[in-house]
């Protein structure tokens, strides 16, 4: 869906922002921001590259997250 507004609604008919997705998503390649990144739930995986030379990992046996700088 595309409103008069130019906002992009995939899985929606009523689209609340630029680009509006109502399910999953995937990725194969990077994906970048200018701005903030914003979650409202979890985000997954072992390791989460956070910016160049930090890295955010979870470890399952200690349950907990930590900063690594490289």
């Amino acid at each position: 869906t595309i409103t008069n507004s130019g906002n992009v609604g995939i899985g929606t008919t009523s689209p609340t922002s630029k680009l509006h997705v109502a399910g999953a998503g995937y990725f194969t390649g990077d994906t970048s921001s200018a701005a903030n990144i914003i979650a409202g739930g979890y985000i997954k995986g072992e390791t989460v590259k956070i910016s160049s030379g930090c890295t955010l990992e979870y470890s399952s046996t200690d349950k907990c997250i930590r900063f690594v700088f490289n």
